[in-house]
């Protein structure tokens, strides 16, 4: 398992990422990556085919990446 430090670091996360790094149950993580999901679906190119941007993830989940480094520290 990722450490959430590790988890903050990736430019990509999946669904069990989104759910350790944001405390969500996997369903809230999944609904939360399906929203971005079909986002990148818009896009002509995906980096990974089940993974999202992390940046895409914290706007959607309305959580700032300020916020996910203080609690790291």
């Amino acid at each position: 398992m990722k450490t959430r430090r590790e988890i903050l670091s990736q430019p990509l996360v999946n669904i069990s990422d989104i759910k350790s790094r944001l405390n969500v149950s996997r369903e809230k993580a999944r609904e939360i990556f399906q929203i971005c999901d079909e986002e990148e679906q818009k896009r002509e190119y995906r980096a990974h085919t089940n993974k999202v941007p992390l940046q895409n993830v914290l706007k959607v989940a309305g959580v700032s990446y300020a916020f996910l480094q203080k609690q790291i520290n």
